[in-house]
């Protein structure tokens, strides 16, 4: 029920979003209709990582919790940076149509969108879905509450970020792996 729910805000938003390209077009709704929803999606996208991130950094709060809130506000981000590429599109139109803007720039900024979506798939498909199998097999033995995140972020620090191990084999390696 839930799911059939979110379904009806997705369309019913893409369909809000999709009415108002006209009167963005016709100048009634300004430029700025346009950028702040573009980049409040990219920072609710932004915060719904973080947020995810809470799942691995924490153990104190509900898994099933912090992912469904992290659907929601992903979603949230998604459709707001699609609104706003749409009133966007429509400023752009009608400023092409004045001949105030060349015609490239109508593609800016649903390329910046695909260039975003493509590099969230990218992540995922890299971190998550290389790693499905693998996780598979050790799910039995890996428990949320069992789990040191100070230990974690530790490592992360010093094996991930700073490159101990590497940096102690061969200062020249290290360097030239950081400048990369």
């Amino acid at each position: 029920m839930m799911q059939q729910r979110r379904n009806y805000y997705i369309i019913g938003s893409v369909l809000l979003s999709i009415l108002l390209v006209p009167l963005s077009g016709s100048g009634i709704i300004s430029l700025k209709w346009g950028i702040v929803p573009f980049f409040g999606g990219s920072a609710l996208i932004a915060v719904s990582l973080l947020w995810l991130s809470s799942c691995i950094f924490s153990k104190e709060m509900n898994s099933g919790y912090i992912l469904q809130v992290f659907r929601y506000i992903l979603t949230a981000g998604l459709i707001t940076s699609f609104s706003g590429l749409l009133l966007l599109s429509g400023s752009y139109i009608r400023y092409v149509a004045m001949d105030r803007l060349s015609p490239h720039w109508i593609l800016f900024w649903p390329l910046v969108l695909v260039a975003c979506l493509i590099f969230l798939a990218g992540m995922y498909r890299k971190i998550i879905q290389g790693n499905v199998e693998t996780f598979k097999r050790w799910e039995r033995f890996i428990k949320r509450e069992d789990r040191e995140p100070r230990s974690f972020l530790k490592n992360l620090w010093e094996e991930v970020i700073l490159q101990k191990q590497l940096r102690r084999e061969s200062h020249i390696r290290w360097l030239r792996h950081v400048l990369i």
